[in-house]
């Protein structure tokens, strides 16, 4: 289940968190750029965008993190419904779920380049700040 769902969301996922990733920088220079021409409304308006883009990237990893609790969640819950007095039918049954729910980690992935959950968060960050830097100084050379 898990695989069909990253080969049809992943490149959704991809493409969304990519867009907000670029969409974040791009909002977080004209911040700059309109605080430094002293432009209120501009830095306003570039802030709640900034905003609703690092909520989304935020959000994201969020969704993903909670699929991938539950999914451990369910595990513990199949073991201990193996573990009480059930017919054998269904414990058989069990098992099997149990055996596919351990062999295969339940991450979502955008396609398959990086998994994501909050561990992304960081990164992106440091990504984020680095090219504002970058941005800074160019500005300030003009």
């Amino acid at each position: 289940i898990v695989r069909e769902a990253n080969a049809f969301y992943g490149d959704q996922l991809l493409a969304v968190v990519l867009t907000a990733f670029v969409c974040t920088v791009i909002s977080l220079s004209a911040i700059v750029i309109y605080y430094l021409h002293e432009n209120v409304t501009g830095t306003i308006n570039a802030g709640i965008l900034c905003s609703s883009h690092i909520s989304l990237l935020l959000l994201v990893a969020y969704l993903s993190t909670n699929v991938t609790e539950s999914a451990d969640e369910m595990v513990r819950t199949v073991c201990r419904l193996i573990n009480m007095e059930t017919d054998d039918e269904l414990r058989d049954q069990l098992e099997e779920f149990f055996l596919q729910l351990s062999k295969q980690k339940v991450e979502l992935s955008a396609c398959g380049f990086f998994d994501l959950n909050y561990q992304i968060v960081t990164p992106m960050a440091g990504a984020i700040t680095t090219y504002m830097i970058f941005l800074i100084q160019f500005e300030s050379l003009k």
